[in-house]
């Protein structure tokens, strides 16, 4: 009998400290756990800051990049833009340019042709008053010719009387 009660003794001292020794181990654990969770958060955080500190520098260094290639790219645009448009200009020069010379070789061509036609009518109006005057004159002449022979004849009808 007295090894039962001993025994149970023991049992009951045995589950005692495992209860303790349990208790202080779920403590030590619960610790353990927050230092851990602790330690952990503050790597998380720490890691979060580094990722989001090297994510801003690749997007700051990509936001450069591509303002670069953009401006670049409106740089060619431009200077693409200014020689099609030079060219144009210069196409447009030449054509209105070329436009204004026919204009001015037909207006040319006009103002001599109408000159001709005004020479020309201004040329047979003189000849025409030239000519009406050369028969005026030479009925002039003529009248006065017939006149002298007819003065010639009274002066020898006077020398023979």
């Amino acid at each position: 009998m007295r090894y039962m009660q001993i025994a149970s003794e023991l049992q009951i001292y045995v589950d005692q400290r495992y209860m303790q020794i349990a208790s202080e181990l779920q403590i030590y654990v619960d610790q353990r756990y927050m230092q851990i969770a602790s330690e952990l958060q503050i790597y998380v955080d720490q890691r979060y800051m580094q990722i989001a500190s090297e994510l801003q520098i690749y997007v700051d260094q990509r936001y450069m990049q591509i303002a670069s290639e953009l401006q670049i790219y409106v740089d060619q645009r431009y200077m693409q833009i200014a020689s099609e448009l030079q060219i144009y200009v210069d196409q447009r020069y030449m054509q209105i340019a070329s436009e204004l010379q026919i204009y001015v070789d037909q207006r040319y061509m006009q103002i001599a042709s109408e000159l001709q036609i005004y020479v020309d009518q201004r040329y047979m109006q003189i000849a025409s008053e030239l000519q009406i005057y050369a028969d005026q004159r030479y009925m002039q002449i003529h009248v006065a010719s017939e006149l002298q022979i007819y003065v010639d004849h009274i002066n020898e009808l006077f020398n023979i009387l």
